[in-house]
Protein backbone atom coordinates (compact mmCIF):
# COMPACT_ATOMS: atom_id res chain seq x y z
CA UNK A 1 0.00 0.00 0.00
CA UNK A 2 1.04 3.62 -0.38
CA UNK A 3 2.68 5.48 2.49
CA UNK A 4 -0.28 7.86 3.00
CA UNK A 5 -2.85 5.08 3.37
CA UNK A 6 -0.65 3.29 5.88
CA UNK A 7 -1.13 6.28 8.18
CA UNK A 8 -4.68 7.18 7.26
CA UNK A 9 -6.47 3.83 7.55
CA UNK A 10 -5.53 3.06 11.18
CA UNK A 11 -5.88 6.75 12.08
CA UNK A 12 -9.43 7.00 10.72
CA UNK A 13 -10.59 3.64 12.06
CA UNK A 14 -9.30 4.28 15.59
CA UNK A 15 -10.70 7.82 15.59
CA UNK A 16 -14.09 6.47 14.49
CA UNK A 17 -14.08 3.83 17.22
CA UNK A 18 -12.70 5.87 20.13
CA UNK A 19 -13.15 9.55 19.27
CA UNK A 20 -9.72 10.13 20.85
CA UNK A 21 -7.33 12.04 18.62
CA UNK A 22 -4.16 11.18 20.56
CA UNK A 23 -4.85 7.45 20.30
CA UNK A 24 -5.70 7.75 16.60
CA UNK A 25 -2.51 9.68 15.88
CA UNK A 26 -0.44 7.04 17.70
CA UNK A 27 -2.14 4.33 15.63
CA UNK A 28 -1.46 6.23 12.41
CA UNK A 29 2.21 6.84 13.24
CA UNK A 30 2.65 3.17 14.09
CA UNK A 31 0.90 2.19 10.87
CA UNK A 32 3.23 4.21 8.66
CA UNK A 33 6.45 3.62 10.66
CA UNK A 34 7.85 0.57 8.81
CA UNK A 35 8.18 2.73 5.71
CA UNK A 36 10.90 4.65 7.53
CA UNK A 37 13.07 2.02 5.90
CA UNK A 38 13.32 4.64 3.14
CA UNK A 39 15.94 6.17 5.46
CA UNK A 40 17.76 2.96 6.38
CA UNK A 41 17.74 1.83 2.74
CA UNK A 42 20.74 4.09 2.21
CA UNK A 43 22.97 1.93 4.43
CA UNK A 44 21.46 -1.25 2.97
CA UNK A 45 23.59 -0.57 -0.11
CA UNK A 46 26.49 -1.90 1.99
CA UNK A 47 26.18 -5.64 1.43
CA UNK A 48 26.26 -6.82 5.10
CA UNK A 49 23.29 -4.54 5.91
CA UNK A 50 21.15 -5.57 2.93
CA UNK A 51 18.23 -6.40 5.26
CA UNK A 52 17.68 -2.70 6.06
CA UNK A 53 16.22 -1.98 2.62
CA UNK A 54 12.56 -1.39 1.76
CA UNK A 55 10.29 -4.21 2.92
CA UNK A 56 13.21 -5.97 4.54
CA UNK A 57 13.47 -6.49 8.29
CA UNK A 58 11.28 -3.39 8.77
CA UNK A 59 8.33 -5.40 7.47
CA UNK A 60 8.78 -8.38 9.78
CA UNK A 61 7.10 -9.24 13.08
CA UNK A 62 10.35 -8.38 14.83
CA UNK A 63 11.27 -5.23 12.91
CA UNK A 64 7.94 -3.40 12.50
CA UNK A 65 7.56 -2.38 16.18
CA UNK A 66 11.24 -1.39 16.32
CA UNK A 67 10.70 1.02 13.45
CA UNK A 68 7.57 2.30 15.20
CA UNK A 69 9.64 2.97 18.31
CA UNK A 70 12.15 4.79 16.13
CA UNK A 71 9.34 6.94 14.68
CA UNK A 72 8.09 7.87 18.15
CA UNK A 73 11.60 8.89 19.24
CA UNK A 74 12.21 10.77 15.98
CA UNK A 75 9.08 12.86 16.50
CA UNK A 76 10.53 14.17 19.76
CA UNK A 77 13.15 16.14 17.82
CA UNK A 78 12.68 19.95 18.12
CA UNK A 79 12.89 20.23 14.33
CA UNK A 80 9.28 19.11 13.93
CA UNK A 81 8.03 22.05 15.99
CA UNK A 82 8.79 24.31 13.02
CA UNK A 83 7.22 21.94 10.48
CA UNK A 84 4.16 20.36 12.09
CA UNK A 85 1.47 22.49 13.76
CA UNK A 86 0.39 19.39 15.71
CA UNK A 87 3.93 18.61 16.94
CA UNK A 88 2.98 18.56 20.63
CA UNK A 89 0.25 16.00 19.99
CA UNK A 90 2.86 13.66 18.50
CA UNK A 91 5.04 13.56 21.62
CA UNK A 92 3.61 10.27 22.84
CA UNK A 93 3.92 8.98 26.38
CA UNK A 94 4.35 5.34 27.39
CA UNK A 95 0.77 4.21 26.76
CA UNK A 96 0.51 5.83 23.35
CA UNK A 97 3.95 4.50 22.42
CA UNK A 98 2.61 0.99 23.02
CA UNK A 99 -0.35 1.83 20.76
CA UNK A 100 2.07 2.89 18.01
CA UNK A 101 4.07 -0.33 18.40
CA UNK A 102 0.93 -2.47 18.23
CA UNK A 103 -0.46 -0.70 15.17
CA UNK A 104 2.80 -1.15 13.27
CA UNK A 105 1.38 -4.57 12.45
CA UNK A 106 -1.41 -2.95 10.41
CA UNK A 107 1.36 -2.04 7.98
CA UNK A 108 2.24 -5.71 7.57
CA UNK A 109 -1.41 -6.60 7.10
CA UNK A 110 -1.94 -4.04 4.33
CA UNK A 111 1.32 -4.81 2.53
CA UNK A 112 0.49 -8.50 2.88
CA UNK A 113 -2.45 -7.90 0.54
CA UNK A 114 -0.05 -6.95 -2.26
CA UNK A 115 1.82 -9.28 -4.60
CA UNK A 116 5.28 -8.64 -3.09
CA UNK A 117 4.15 -9.47 0.44
CA UNK A 118 6.19 -9.17 3.62
CA UNK A 119 8.97 -11.30 5.22
CA UNK A 120 7.09 -11.86 8.47
CA UNK A 121 9.58 -14.29 10.01
CA UNK A 122 12.81 -12.52 9.07
CA UNK A 123 15.63 -12.91 10.22
CA UNK A 124 14.72 -16.56 10.83
CA UNK A 125 13.35 -17.03 7.31
CA UNK A 126 13.40 -14.85 4.15
CA UNK A 127 10.06 -16.28 2.97
CA UNK A 128 7.57 -13.59 1.98
CA UNK A 129 3.91 -13.95 2.91
CA UNK A 130 1.28 -12.50 0.61
CA UNK A 131 -2.44 -12.75 -0.06
CA UNK A 132 -1.55 -11.67 -3.61
CA UNK A 133 -4.67 -9.60 -4.15
CA UNK A 134 -3.35 -6.16 -5.16
CA UNK A 135 -0.21 -4.99 -6.96
CA UNK A 136 1.89 -2.53 -4.90
CA UNK A 137 -1.02 -0.26 -4.02
CA UNK A 138 -4.53 0.76 -4.97
CA UNK A 139 -3.74 3.93 -6.89
CA UNK A 140 -7.13 5.59 -6.43
CA UNK A 141 -6.62 5.64 -2.66
CA UNK A 142 -3.57 7.91 -2.86
CA UNK A 143 -5.24 11.30 -3.44
CA UNK A 144 -7.81 10.69 -0.68
CA UNK A 145 -5.16 9.54 1.82
CA UNK A 146 -2.78 12.37 0.89
CA UNK A 147 -5.59 14.88 1.48
CA UNK A 148 -6.25 13.44 4.96
CA UNK A 149 -2.54 13.50 5.84
CA UNK A 150 -2.29 17.15 4.78
CA UNK A 151 -5.35 18.19 6.80
CA UNK A 152 -4.26 16.18 9.82
CA UNK A 153 -0.71 17.57 9.83
CA UNK A 154 -2.14 21.11 9.78
CA UNK A 155 -4.65 20.30 12.49
CA UNK A 156 -7.58 21.25 10.22
CA UNK A 157 -9.24 17.87 9.71
CA UNK A 158 -12.89 17.69 10.71
CA UNK A 159 -15.24 14.96 11.90
CA UNK A 160 -17.22 15.14 8.68
CA UNK A 161 -14.06 15.03 6.56
CA UNK A 162 -12.76 11.99 8.42
CA UNK A 163 -16.02 10.12 7.94
CA UNK A 164 -16.11 10.98 4.25
CA UNK A 165 -12.49 9.92 3.73
CA UNK A 166 -13.01 6.61 5.55
CA UNK A 167 -16.10 5.86 3.47
CA UNK A 168 -14.24 6.71 0.25
CA UNK A 169 -11.22 4.58 1.12
CA UNK A 170 -13.30 1.57 2.11
CA UNK A 171 -15.38 2.01 -1.04
CA UNK A 172 -12.29 2.18 -3.24
CA UNK A 173 -10.85 -0.96 -1.64
CA UNK A 174 -14.12 -2.84 -2.15
CA UNK A 175 -14.37 -1.64 -5.75
CA UNK A 176 -10.78 -2.60 -6.56
CA UNK A 177 -11.23 -5.96 -4.84
CA UNK A 178 -14.43 -6.61 -6.80
CA UNK A 179 -12.70 -5.90 -10.10
CA UNK A 180 -9.89 -8.21 -9.04
CA UNK A 181 -12.34 -11.00 -8.22
CA UNK A 182 -14.26 -10.55 -11.46
CA UNK A 183 -11.13 -10.71 -13.65
CA UNK A 184 -9.29 -13.53 -11.83
CA UNK A 185 -8.13 -16.20 -14.35
CA UNK A 186 -10.28 -19.28 -13.85
CA UNK A 187 -9.94 -21.19 -17.10
CA UNK A 188 -6.80 -23.11 -16.01
CA UNK A 189 -5.40 -24.60 -12.79
CA UNK A 190 -2.19 -22.61 -12.34
CA UNK A 191 0.48 -23.15 -9.70
CA UNK A 192 0.81 -19.43 -8.87
CA UNK A 193 -1.48 -16.51 -9.73
CA UNK A 194 -0.66 -12.94 -8.72
CA UNK A 195 -1.85 -9.44 -9.62
CA UNK A 196 -0.30 -7.18 -12.22
CA UNK A 197 -0.10 -3.37 -12.32
CA UNK A 198 -3.69 -2.64 -13.38
CA UNK A 199 -6.69 -3.75 -11.33
CA UNK A 200 -7.99 -5.97 -14.15
CA UNK A 201 -4.74 -7.79 -15.03
CA UNK A 202 -3.07 -10.90 -13.61
CA UNK A 203 0.00 -13.06 -14.20
CA UNK A 204 -0.29 -16.83 -13.89
CA UNK A 205 2.62 -19.29 -13.54
CA UNK A 206 2.50 -22.97 -14.42
CA UNK A 207 5.23 -25.58 -13.86
CA UNK A 208 6.28 -27.41 -17.04
CA UNK A 209 8.77 -30.16 -17.85
CA UNK A 210 11.26 -27.56 -19.13
CA UNK A 211 10.70 -24.94 -16.40
CA UNK A 212 7.82 -22.49 -16.06
CA UNK A 213 5.28 -20.82 -18.31
CA UNK A 214 3.88 -17.36 -17.48
CA UNK A 215 0.51 -16.41 -18.94
CA UNK A 216 -0.75 -12.83 -18.86
CA UNK A 217 -4.43 -12.07 -18.32
CA UNK A 218 -6.50 -8.92 -18.87
CA UNK A 219 -10.19 -8.81 -18.00
CA UNK A 220 -10.13 -12.54 -17.34
CA UNK A 221 -8.72 -13.54 -20.74
CA UNK A 222 -5.18 -14.66 -21.72
CA UNK A 223 -3.32 -12.05 -23.76
CA UNK A 224 0.17 -13.54 -24.03
CA UNK A 225 2.72 -15.86 -22.46
CA UNK A 226 6.46 -16.29 -21.85
CA UNK A 227 8.40 -19.48 -21.12
CA UNK A 228 11.26 -19.59 -18.59
CA UNK A 229 13.59 -22.57 -18.96
CA UNK A 230 15.26 -24.27 -16.02
CA UNK A 231 17.73 -26.83 -17.40
CA UNK A 232 18.64 -29.58 -14.92
CA UNK A 233 22.07 -29.21 -13.31
CA UNK A 234 23.93 -32.54 -13.12
CA UNK A 235 27.59 -31.75 -13.74
CA UNK A 236 29.48 -31.86 -10.39
CA UNK A 237 31.41 -28.68 -11.21
CA UNK A 238 28.19 -26.90 -12.17
CA UNK A 239 26.58 -28.04 -8.92
CA UNK A 240 29.60 -26.67 -7.02
CA UNK A 241 29.26 -23.34 -8.84
CA UNK A 242 25.56 -23.19 -8.02
CA UNK A 243 26.26 -23.87 -4.35
CA UNK A 244 28.95 -21.16 -4.25
CA UNK A 245 26.58 -18.62 -5.84
CA UNK A 246 23.88 -19.44 -3.30
CA UNK A 247 26.31 -18.70 -0.47
CA UNK A 248 26.92 -15.15 -1.71
CA UNK A 249 25.40 -12.31 0.35
CA UNK A 250 23.75 -10.87 -2.76
CA UNK A 251 21.84 -14.12 -3.23
CA UNK A 252 20.64 -13.91 0.38
CA UNK A 253 19.42 -10.38 -0.35
CA UNK A 254 17.80 -11.64 -3.56
CA UNK A 255 15.80 -14.23 -1.60
CA UNK A 256 14.71 -11.62 0.96
CA UNK A 257 13.50 -9.07 -1.59
CA UNK A 258 11.85 -11.39 -4.12
CA UNK A 259 8.70 -13.47 -3.76
CA UNK A 260 9.40 -16.36 -6.14
CA UNK A 261 9.06 -18.92 -7.59
CA UNK A 262 12.79 -18.87 -8.24
CA UNK A 263 14.70 -20.42 -11.14
CA UNK A 264 18.44 -21.17 -11.28
CA UNK A 265 20.23 -21.39 -14.64
CA UNK A 266 23.86 -22.59 -14.88
CA UNK A 267 25.89 -22.28 -18.08
CA UNK A 268 29.63 -22.75 -18.85
CA UNK A 269 31.72 -19.63 -19.42
CA UNK A 270 34.00 -19.32 -22.44
CA UNK A 271 36.76 -18.03 -20.14
CA UNK A 272 36.36 -20.96 -17.77
CA UNK A 273 34.04 -21.47 -14.81
CA UNK A 274 30.29 -21.01 -14.86
CA UNK A 275 27.65 -18.31 -15.24
CA UNK A 276 24.88 -18.69 -12.67
CA UNK A 277 21.64 -16.76 -13.13
CA UNK A 278 18.82 -16.60 -10.60
CA UNK A 279 15.39 -15.47 -11.74
CA UNK A 280 12.44 -14.39 -9.66
CA UNK A 281 9.61 -15.36 -11.98
CA UNK A 282 7.07 -13.02 -10.47
CA UNK A 283 9.20 -9.94 -11.19
CA UNK A 284 10.52 -11.26 -14.51
CA UNK A 285 7.05 -11.97 -15.86
CA UNK A 286 5.90 -8.49 -14.86
CA UNK A 287 8.97 -6.91 -16.50
CA UNK A 288 8.58 -8.95 -19.69
CA UNK A 289 4.99 -7.82 -19.89
CA UNK A 290 6.07 -4.16 -19.61
CA UNK A 291 9.54 -3.96 -21.24
CA UNK A 292 9.26 -0.15 -21.36
CA UNK A 293 9.50 0.02 -17.55
CA UNK A 294 12.82 1.45 -16.22
CA UNK A 295 15.39 -1.29 -15.45
CA UNK A 296 12.95 -3.93 -16.74
CA UNK A 297 15.86 -5.96 -18.14
CA UNK A 298 17.35 -6.40 -14.66
CA UNK A 299 14.14 -6.87 -12.69
CA UNK A 300 13.99 -10.18 -10.86
CA UNK A 301 17.40 -11.23 -12.15
CA UNK A 302 20.73 -11.88 -10.38
CA UNK A 303 23.82 -13.02 -12.32
CA UNK A 304 27.13 -14.39 -11.06
CA UNK A 305 30.32 -15.66 -12.62
CA UNK A 306 31.81 -18.50 -10.58
CA UNK A 307 35.47 -19.00 -11.49
CA UNK A 308 37.30 -22.30 -11.47
CA UNK A 309 38.98 -21.39 -8.18
CA UNK A 310 35.59 -20.88 -6.50
CA UNK A 311 35.57 -17.08 -6.52
CA UNK A 312 32.15 -15.52 -7.13
CA UNK A 313 31.83 -12.31 -9.14
CA UNK A 314 28.57 -10.42 -9.47
CA UNK A 315 27.92 -9.57 -13.12
CA UNK A 316 25.15 -6.94 -12.76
Amino acid sequence: MDVFSHFVLPYLVVYALTGRRHVALAAGIGGVAPDLDALTAVVSLWDPLYFLGHRGVSHSLLGAPLYALGAVLLLRAPFWRRVLPIHEELRFGGGLTLVALAFSYTHLLLDGLTHWGVPLLYPWSPQRFSAGWFFYSVTLMIPVSAWVVWRTARGTDTRRGRRLALALLVGILLLAGSVRAATYPRDEAYDVVYPSATEWSWNALERTEQGWNATFYAWGRPVGSVEYLEPPVRDPEALFALARAREHVEHKAFLLYTKGPHVAQVEPRVEGGWNVTFLDLMERAQADRAPWFPLADKAGKLRFAVLDDGRVLELD
